[in-house]
């Protein structure tokens, strides 16, 4: 067997990522933001938010769910809240 072909038998794949779909709204004070992660328990989702950006990574078996997105207007560092519901 080549070298090639040996080491494309060996290689690992690792799981595809998508992006996950958001929903985003808001007034003269709050953001609303909603993303859809399906088939992601709460234990495996991370959220980071920044003042004028956030991220949402969830994982499940057969993929790996990331999404960065800046926001429009900076959020004040008092005024910043995360809040992570699950729907059902």
């Amino acid at each position: 067997m080549s070298e090639k072909k040996a080491s494309k038998k060996t290689a690992k794949k690792g799981k595809p990522s998508m992006s996950p779909t958001m929903y985003l709204d808001h007034d003269e004070k709050y953001y609303y933001i909603q993303v859809e992660l399906p088939g992601v328990k709460k234990e495996d989702v991370t959220l980071e938010v920044s003042d004028s950006s956030f991220c949402v990574t969830g994982s499940r078996i057969d993929v790996d769910f990331l999404g960065c997105y800046m926001l429009m207007h900076s959020v004040k560092e008092k005024a910043r809240r995360q809040s992570l519901k699950m729907a059902c």
